[in-house]
């Protein structure tokens, strides 16, 4: 298993986050956590890994998460996912907080995951585990 850490920085606020890919070293299936910036930096470590990326998974809802998502899977493909909770939320600007920049920034997700859900990358299992602020 590889994984990698990129700290990117939002284009709509003076904010840093970590994105992980994780990928399966013999089937080249990967996970994008988090694209919240900085796409170019994450397609970059795609292509070194020579990934296939599978899913774009968003732990939460707020715009330094999100931000990518959908530039993401244009460029790359890949499943977007996030919570049961965090789906009911992400269109939402006050809770994205989107707002607190005068715009409002939504994002197309393709599935919702349950706490105890298995997402097979390759031949790694990732169990979801929901936390109680997962919005």
């Amino acid at each position: 298993m590889i994984l990698k850490q990129i700290e990117v920085k939002s284009s709509l606020i003076d904010d840093y986050t970590n994105c992980y890919i994780m990928q399966d070293e013999k089937t080249k299936e990967a996970i994008c956590i988090d694209p919240g910036g900085e796409i170019d930096k994450i397609v970059e470590m795609l292509k070194i890994l020579n990934a296939e990326l599978k899913y774009i998974y968003l732990t939460h809802s707020h715009l330094d998460h999100i931000e990518e998502a959908e530039k993401l899977k244009e460029i790359y493909g890949g499943e977007i996912l996030i919570s049961r909770k965090g789906a009911e939320n992400i269109n939402n600007s006050e809770i994205n907080l989107s707002n607190t920049i005068g715009m409002d920034i939504f994002t197309n997700i393709d599935s919702r995951v349950d706490d105890k859900d298995v997402l097979h990358v390759g031949n790694i299992e990732l169990e979801v585990i929901i936390t109680p602020r997962t919005y």
